[in-house]
């Protein structure tokens, strides 16, 4: 019997798997008939490497944040707990991967091009197309987004009422609630202002907007995101998925999990192919609704997102030497266009390819996303100033709930499932989705694996 038994294939048990051989144990790894990596694994189409859609990495030292581990343990309760240990995210990514610091991202506004105002804290737009000043914010008003990780108004207020007053109610609607509107659809101005980089939308200081307004500095340096040297950030999980391989301390199970469950011996877990496994401890990084299923019902039920979060994504190449107007990543907010993101994985990484491995991310309202590919290959061509010969699509897919949309009553749900499979597993770590809707990102789930091992060890 494998010395520590982790079912699922998310990145965190990618991640757990590697760290435990690595210390010296032996492990099995049971992905539950899906190759490892999840989302994090990018797709391979006709030949092709591609991440799905925007993947980049964020450096939480070179962003300005915490260069030292705290002591208390990874709290997934807590939004963005991921940044206290932002040294030991960046020291395992380094030792896996060659990191390149990604190109400015930018936004399209009215068919003009400007620094990304979205992700990356570049405010400029807001002095040049910004139309008023936010509302007058007191010192310690329990709005203000400086209080946003402690104030409880942001479990109750929603981004739709917050985010007008602090950035100016014209400045919001011209700039940012078109984006919205195209991720999130109808439903996007419910989501909890505490969750607005859900459907990465900007909570900026009011004082921050009126100093950009009056074209003075704002404070803030450019947000920095980093690429992989290859591409693709899909070669973190390529890389992983190798060490495995090579290692005589590492079983891989692929076949699909039948079920899990726990007697006074301990933890059962029986796959398609190999059987009944045993072991006294366990991770899991299942999604809920598998969990829920492979329990027999016996862990708590997923909470169902609105369906209103679908995203259309389209693989290309585009020859490096068509695009007159080459952009590393585009975020689109001009409401007739379905497109919201374009991004160019071998700008992002510097690599020099004759044909450049692009990715739309839309949201369309046809049955079928294939229908849409002509008018979005035609959005493309517009956006690069390419022309259709120098395109080649290689294939689309629709994602049906691509993007979490972390309302209210989602988020008090789901936090009272999270709870409750937390009770169910007892000692058996969790990860992922798991823990909860907010706690899935890159470096979220690289904390999570490392914990995990640790814990196991």
């Amino acid at each position: 019997m494998s010395e520590h038994l982790l079912v699922g294939g998310n990145l965190a048990m990618l991640v757990a798997a590697a760290d435990l051989v690595a210390r010296g144990h032996g492990v099995r790894l049971l992905t539950d008939g899906a190759a490892p990596g999840g989302y994090f694994r990018g797709s391979v189409v006709e030949g092709e490497t591609f991440d799905n859609g925007m993947v980049l990495i964020e450096r939480r030292t070179e962003a300005g944040g915490s260069a030292a581990d705290e002591p208390t343990p990874y709290a997934p309760s807590a939004l963005h707990d991921w940044t206290r240990f932002g040294q030991r995210v960046d020291d395992w990514l380094t030792g896996r991967v060659e990191l390149r610091r990604a190109p400015s991202l930018e936004v399209s506004v009215d068919g003009r091009r400007w620094p990304d105002h979205l992700l990356s804290n570049r405010l400029d737009v807001f002095g040049h197309l910004g139309t008023d000043d936010p509302a007058p914010f007191q010192v310690g008003d329990a709005r203000h987004p400086a209080v946003k990780s402690t104030s409880p108004t942001f479990d109750e207020v929603t981004y739709g009422e917050l985010a007008p007053l602090v950035h100016g109610a014209r400045n919001h609607a011209h700039l940012i609630t078109p984006f919205a509107r195209k991720v999130l659809g109808p439903s996007h101005e419910h989501v909890l202002a505490r969750h607005h980089r859900s459907g990465w939308l900007p909570l900026y200081w009011p004082e921050s907007v009126a100093s950009a307004r009056a074209g003075l500095p704002v404070g803030m340096p450019e947000y920095p995101f980093w690429s992989v040297a290859g591409g693709t950030v899909s070669d973190v999980v390529a890389g992983l998925v190798g060490e495995l391989a090579d290692s005589n301390a590492c079983e891989v199970d692929t076949s699909p999990v039948v079920a899990v469950g726990r007697d006074a011996r301990g933890w059962q877990v029986r796959t398609a192919a190999a059987g009944r496994g045993r072991a006294s401890r366990l991770a899991v990084g299942l999604t809920p609704a598998r969990l829920h299923e492979v329990s027999g019902g016996a862990c708590a039920a997923p909470v169902d997102p609105p369906a209103a979060n679908g995203v259309d994504l389209v693989y290309c190449l585009v020859r490096a030497t068509g695009a007159r107007t080459p952009v590393s990543c585009l975020l689109v907010t001009e409401s007739h266009l379905d497109v919201y993101r374009l991004t160019d994985q071998d700008v992002l990484a510097g690599t020099d390819r004759p044909w450049h491995r692009v990715v739309l991310e839309a949201r369309t309202r046809g049955a079928s996303v294939t229908g849409a590919v002509p008018g979005l290959v035609g959005e493309l061509c517009a956006l690069l100033g390419v022309d259709a010969e120098d395109v080649r699509v290689l294939g689309a897919r629709r994602a049906e709930r691509g993007i979490p949309l972390l309302s209210a009553p989602v988020v008090e749900a789901d936090a009272a499932r999270a709870a409750a499979t937390v009770a169910w597993a007892r000692d058996a770590p969790l990860s992922g989705s798991l823990l909860g809707l907010h706690v899935t990102s890159m470096n979220d789930q690289i904390v999570q694996g490392l914990e995990i091992a640790e814990e196991l060890s």
